[in-house]
């Protein structure tokens, strides 16, 4: 389900939110005018993500401790017709440049029953976010088990990195609904993990990082409606998924 929605203009918050001993940056910011590109998204694929952008903004979030790691959790029990990863998305409010230290690492690991990432690394690959969204290939399928898995992102041993990850904005609005179970954290460090993670404070609930994956279905599930030839059909889990 795609949603296009108006940017607003900025204006500056700073929050502190202890991690680590280190300060966490909320701002606010202008709307994703879109989505991924569809061309990604080819043939008999489905989606998973958590984030809802009907507020019309978003938050930008920087000050990353050096190897912090943030994520989502992510559970296929209910679309189970999502049985590989194809491709992660993940959306940047500012990226990094390269050749400055700040490449980090992007790993599928499993979940705890806390939605923590634990155990072994599934698949990993260096990663240096660029401002937008950024297409990750991964190609892979994982052993699911529970069907349970983390996507982490882990910032490089430095202080300074400029990346600015993006969230949706929750607030008291008809179209958040409460009481939904929150998908995206921080997990400190690998010295010093946090489990359950700390979630991302928004202005009217816990907000989601703009990440998801898409995979290849094993089978069509309840479609919401039967599509002409041709024409793109929404199916159940992609809009369960949308409300948590």
């Amino acid at each position: 389900m795609k949603h296009r929605v108006v940017g607003c203009l900025a204006v500056l918050l700073v929050i502190a939110v202890p991690v680590v001993g280190h300060a966490l940056e909320r701002t606010r910011a202008p709307a994703v005018e879109r989505e991924p590109d569809d061309r990604w998204a080819l043939g008999c694929t489905a989606t998973i993500s958590y984030y809802n952008l009907c507020a019309g903004w978003i938050w930008s979030w920087s000050g990353w401790a050096p190897e912090e790691e943030i994520g989502v959790a992510f559970n296929t029990s209910f679309c189970t017709d999502v049985y590989a990863i194809d491709t992660s998305f993940h959306y940047a409010i500012e990226g990094a440049p390269a050749g400055y230290g700040y490449t980090g690492t992007l790993e599928v690991r499993y979940s705890s029953p806390l939605d923590c990432p634990q155990g072994s690394t599934i698949a990993a690959q260096p990663f240096l976010p660029a401002s937008g969204w950024n297409t990750v290939f991964w190609g892979i399928s994982p052993p699911w088990g529970a069907q349970a898995y983390s996507l982490v992102w882990r910032n490089a041993d430095v202080l300074s990195s400029p990346v600015r990850w993006g969230t949706d904005g929750p607030a008291s609005a008809a179209c958040y609904p409460s009481g939904g179970r929150v998908r995206s954290a921080r997990f400190g460090t690998p010295s010093a993990p946090l489990c359950p993670g700390d979630p991302f404070p928004g202005s009217g609930g816990a907000a989601e990082l703009l990440w998801g994956i898409t995979g290849p279905l094993a089978e069509w599930v309840n479609p919401v409606v039967a599509a002409p030839e041709g024409v793109a059909r929404e199916r159940w889990s992609r809009v369960k998924a949308m409300y948590r």
